[in-house]
Order: structure tokens, then C-alpha cells, then sequence
């Protein structure tokens, strides 16, 4: 029981530290990863499948924070600012994956799920 918890603590650590890698502002990656939603997610969700993640672990943490930025974009609990680094961060991780052949091949779905939210989210942002 207690192993468990730690591995999930662990992996949530390692989630908020790759966010944090990105963007160096602590308080914004509390906000982001903090939320109910985020925990949630992270720990119940993606902790217990993560070894479903295809490739290398490091990985793990790449598709979890995308996949937390998008959340924020489409739950919207995180305020307005927030919501535009957080598209501006996920567009920035979409980028990156898509110079990237060998990855772009692991998690085409995904990509194209990040990529729906930030148009989604765009569109909103205009109107």
C-alpha cells in the first residue's frame, strides 16, 4: 500500500517536474497539475496504464503533460491566462513530436486529439 502510494507521488513529481522543465514558473505548474481534474487524471487514470504508453519511459511524462494542458483547455478550470500557455505550451510539445518521425508514429492519436483542443480552443479565443 504504502510502495503504491509512493510510485503514484512519484510519477505525479515527475509529471509536474516535466512541466516545469518547459516553463520555469512553479506557481503555474501547481495551477495546471494541481487541480482535482489534473490529479485525477494523473494519478487514477494515467499511473495505473502508463506502461500502455508506447515508447521509451521518458515518454510517460511528454504524453502526461500534454495530455494535462489539453484537459486544462477543455475543462477551462484554470483562469484565462492560464489557458493560453497552457495552448501555447501544448502547440509548442505538438511541434516538437511532429519533427520527430519515430515518436510521431507511437502517438498519432493522440497528437491529433491535442491538436483538435487547441483549435477548439483558438476558435474560442476569437470569437
Amino acid at each position: 500500500m504504502v510502495m503504491a502510494y509512493f510510485g503514484r507521488m512519484t510519477f505525479y513529481s515527475g509529471v509536474q517536474a516535466e512541466l516545469k522543465a518547459q516553463i520555469a514558473d512553479q506557481g503555474f505548474a501547481n495551477r495546471v497539475c494541481q487541480t482535482t481534474a489534473a490529479t485525477n487524471t494523473i494519478v487514477n487514470e494515467i499511473y495505473p496504464n502508463r506502461a500502455t504508453i508506447s515508447g521509451p519511459k521518458k515518454m510517460r511524462y511528454f504524453v502526461t503533460v500534454c495530455e494535462i494542458l489539453s484537459q486544462r483547455l477543455l475543462l477551462k478550470d484554470v483562469n484565462i491566462e492560464d489557458q493560453i500557455v497552457c495552448a501555447k505550451l501544448l502547440q509548442d510539445r505538438c511541434n516538437k513530436v511532429a519533427s520527430d518521425p519515430m515518436v510521431l508514429a507511437t502517438i498519432p492519436d493522440q497528437i491529433a486529439e491535442w491538436r483538435q483542443c487547441l483549435e477548439r480552443f483558438s476558435g474560442e479565443i476569437e470569437n
